[in-house]
């Protein structure tokens, strides 16, 4: 639940504790099972003669919520691709680059991991180009790391969420 504005956040929890106070099941939530650690494989690629497009969809072992780097993992993919201002996007996007509709990355989690998908969207002449573009660019976020200038504007903005306020009053310091 979101709630958003000026409000009382006692009277809030009130609020909503009365309204969803009957809301209850039969059954008690099941937990996620464990995927299959992801090995990789052969990049498979479906041909539609009638398709007007491509749907290119990339994907990779993560590590879970409660992994002591998830943190780094989620400020890496909004780096990587995880909105309009990541390193996917700027490499797909803009002047002179091939037509694409979409490009993000995300984070699903399961039990006790994860995986980190990539989605792009792409005409279908640019395909193979797209293709190429992501997977020469992101096996080498691994050993070419983004320069300062590069994380400053996403740290900022997304690494709250990630660190407890319990631990640490402020997520960045200052000068970051």
């Amino acid at each position: 639940m979101v709630l958003v504005g000026d409000i009382n956040v006692d009277d809030a929890v009130s609020q909503a504790s009365t309204a969803l106070r009957d809301w209850t099941s039969l059954t008690t939530a099941k937990q996620l099972t464990s995927l299959p650690v992801i090995t990789g494989g052969p990049l498979l690629l479906v041909s539609n003669e009638d398709a007007q497009d491509s749907q290119i969809r990339l994907s990779a072992q993560a590590v879970g919520r409660t992994h002591p780097k998830y943190p780094a993992v989620v400020l890496a993919n909004l780096v990587l691709g995880g909105y309009f201002a990541s390193r996917l996007t700027a490499n797909l996007y803009g002047a002179g680059k091939p037509h694409t509709y979409h490009a993000n990355s995300y984070i699903e989690l399961h039990a006790d991991t994860g995986s980190v998908v990539v989605e792009i969207d792409a005409a279908l002449e640019a395909t193979a180009e797209v293709l190429n573009e992501t997977r020469y660019d992101w096996p080498g976020c691994s050993t070419s790391h983004p320069t300062m200038p590069k994380w400053r504007p996403h740290g900022n903005t997304h690494w709250a969420p990630c660190t407890s306020r319990r631990r640490h009053k402020r997520a960045l310091p200052d000068n970051w």
